[in-house]
């Protein structure tokens, strides 16, 4: 039982730094801010839109992108392959 809780523990903590701010690469390189040079980033998605999509309501049916967002200055860097979160 034991072995139960501690596997919980650590299912807890990784669930934990995927979800704050981190590090990233993409294609292999790490990311930095072009702004301030900051390495430490917020991860979100992001839907495209045309105006064509939007005047017909289908949004939702528009390709998504991943976005990281600079903890330092707010930046904002877009990203058509999603990056890979480094561990920490």
């Amino acid at each position: 039982m034991g072995s139960f809780f501690k596997a919980l523990r650590a299912g807890i903590r990784a669930a934990q730094e995927g979800i704050g701010p981190g590090r990233f690469t993409a294609a292999g390189l790490p990311v930095a801010c072009t702004h301030c040079k900051n390495d430490v980033f917020s991860a979100r998605e992001a839907q495209l839109h045309s105006a064509g999509a939007t005047f017909l309501n289908l949004e939702w049916l528009g390709p998504t992108v991943s976005v990281l967002i600079c903890m330092r200055c707010g930046l904002a860097q877009w990203f058509a392959l999603a990056p890979e979160r480094v561990p920490d």
